[in-house]
């Protein structure tokens, strides 16, 4: 009876690891799904955190080029600017020449 109760006791103590270890085990696997979530989370992070850089980029390049063009821009209308200038002497000049001349 006594080698019984102790084979019973065992057995129960057994069981009650079997169940502790279950637990572990399941709050184990909880946790690894858990940090794979997190992982993923992180990566779509650095992914997203990639093609924001690629747009920054993209942007600046853009707004070079815009500047560039708005120099060449600003470029020809004082080259037009001058030139009316010029037209516009050249038509006073005559003028005067025409008054003299009358």
């Amino acid at each position: 009876a006594k080698a019984r109760s102790d084979l019973a006791i065992k057995v129960a103590e057994a069981a009650a690891a079997a169940a502790a270890a279950g637990t572990a085990l399941q709050a184990a696997r909880a946790e690894v799904k858990d940090l794979t979530a997190s992982l993923a989370r992180s990566e779509a992070a650095a992914v997203a955190a990639a093609a924001t850089q690629q747009d920054s980029a993209r942007v600046v390049a853009e707004r070079s080029e815009l500047e560039v063009q708005l120099g060449s821009e600003r470029a020809v209308r004082v080259a037009i600017e001058e030139k009316i200038a010029e037209l516009s002497t050249q038509v006073q000049l005559a003028k005067g020449a025409e008054r003299a001349a009358v």
